[in-house]
């Protein structure tokens, strides 16, 4: 595949995740403001819970499919086929253990409806995951791409004239239920149009244990990944209530909203680290150095920022959510963390260190689940927010330890760069602390500073800044 359509199919995945992210985000927002404060929480802790179950539906057959159909395109219809009568299966299966749990729960007669429904949803979305799998191994990421946009405007849409219109839950899960059918029709229509796919009824178990078996360090990480980005909200739920529910997700959104920054990057070089460490170990270690850069420059001032405007940034966004200001704040911390863990998790992932990455994931997720169950108990909220913080600064080290391993990291220029980045960062919160004006004013007149600083203490130089621009927009 050529440099130009690696680049272009980036540019799709990458537009697309950015619009969906915005429009959720802004969504929630018409969620906190017309709707009580428990039915946000009975809302938002269905779909994580529903969507714990989509990970061990898919199994990690949606990532095989994705590679597999890029290699061997011979057998996209056996491979393709499979996955489809999988996903029947485990679909039909853990939708009934989810739904069973829930009913043993004790939830209240609306919680328990809005589960259920939610299982309809994550049923759905088995298959259109699939469908849009093939398409991306077969590089036809823009139908995908358009598709995750239109679901996302739908939901938003047609949520926000429901809301309007007076409707709640468990009636109000029938939106992204409509949502997801719709993209279910779309995937599958540009499945037929787009790729030669006919359903394989020659079954062979020995195929498809082959699969299975391929499929199982996908489902790991999946399953790592889901239950670290969920399980903070089941337990809320069950541990306190749904109303901590909605306050602790307030403050989850605006932090992960931003998470598109790191994946971008990490689009952009995960291609030039493959690439580099198979043939130019030098070009890894200045890559690696120089994204690490960048991303330290994003991401501390967005700390020291975060910490500082949590109040007026709650306040404006969520106006009666007053609890998630100290969530934000803990929240703020992990910034850093968050950003500077995408080069290092790719270095493992592209210098074949999967199951090394996997590993890291698990025991994060461990750490999560355990922390979680000891500090909601004390910090109600807060302490999930702080359990979340120390599992992600153990991953980040872990991961960079391992990457460290793979190239030379030269920690003692990366400490140098961090510290004074810290201290432009410093300098720019104390005005935007003290400065009593419009906070969008006070953001940009703050964000000048720090640029200023950045420059007297040279970090930053012009040069700097062209090379930068010279790596990332070059093809592969």
């Amino acid at each position: 595949m050529s440099g130009k359509a690696i680049a272009k199919n980036s540019i799709y995945l990458i537009t697309a995740s950015i619009l969906q992210k915005i429009l959720a985000f802004f969504y929630f927002v018409v969620l906190t403001r017309n709707l009580p404060t428990e039915t946000v929480g009975i809302y938002t802790f269905a779909l994580s819970f529903c969507f714990i179950f989509a990970v061990f539906i898919d199994f990690g057959f949606n990532s095989l499919l994705i590679k597999e159909t890029a290699r061997d395109e011979k057998n996209i219809n056996k491979y393709a086929s499979y996955a489809i009568l999988f996903k029947l299966v485990s679909g039909i299966l853990f939708c009934l253990v989810g739904a069973t749990i829930a009913y043993f729960s004790n939830y209240d007669f609306l919680k328990l409806q809005t589960v259920l429904l939610g299982f309809i949803l994550v049923f759905i979305d088995g298959f259109t995951t699939t469908f849009y799998s093939i398409l991306r191994g077969k590089q036809k990421i823009f139908f995908e791409s358009l598709g995750l946009f239109l679901y996302q405007f739908l939901i938003f849409l047609l949520g926000y004239l429901a809301i309007k219109g007076g409707i709640t839950i468990p009636t109000l899960m029938f939106i992204p239920i409509i949502a997801i059918t719709f993209a279910f029709l779309f995937s599958l229509y540009f499945l037929r149009r787009e790729t030669e796919f006919k359903f394989d009824k020659k079954l062979s178990w020995k195929f498809f244990k082959t699969m299975f078996i391929m499929a199982l360090p996908f489902a790991a990480t999946g399953i790592c990944t889901k239950l670290y980005s969920s399980i903070d909200t089941v337990l809320i739920s069950t541990m306190i209530n749904d109303t901590n529910v909605a306050w602790y997700q307030a403050a989850y959104k605006i932090v992960f909203a931003l998470y598109f920054i790191p994946n971008a990057i990490g689009a952009a070089i995960f291609p030039a680290f493959s690439n580099y460490f198979q043939n130019n170990k030098e070009k890894l270690n200045i890559t690696f150095e120089k994204a690490f850069l960048i991303l330290s420059i994003m991401s501390i001032p967005m700390t020291f920022g975060l910490y500082v405007l949590a109040e007026p940034i709650v306040l404006l966004i969520y106006p009666n959510y007053i609890p998630t200001i100290p969530v934000l704040k803990t929240f703020s911390i992990i910034f850093f963390f968050l950003f500077l863990n995408v080069p290092s998790g790719l270095i493992l992932s592209s210098c074949n260190k999967q199951i090394l990455n996997t590993r890291n994931s698990f025991l994060s997720m461990l750490i999560n689940i355990i922390l979680n169950i000891i500090l909601i108990t004390r910090y109600q909220i807060v302490g999930a927010a702080i359990a979340s913080v120390i599992s992600f600064v153990f991953l980040f080290f872990i991961n960079t330890y391992g990457a460290n391993k793979i190239i030379d990291i030269k920690i003692k220029k990366i400490l140098s760069n961090i510290f004074r980045i810290i201290l432009a960062s410093f300098i720019m919160s104390l005005f935007t602390y003290f400065s009593n004006i419009n906070i969008f004013l006070n953001i940009v007149i703050s964000s000048g500073i720090y640029f200023m600083m950045l420059f007297a203490l040279k970090v930053l130089t012009k040069n700097q800044i062209k090379s930068w621009i010279k790596i990332f927009i070059k093809k592969s």
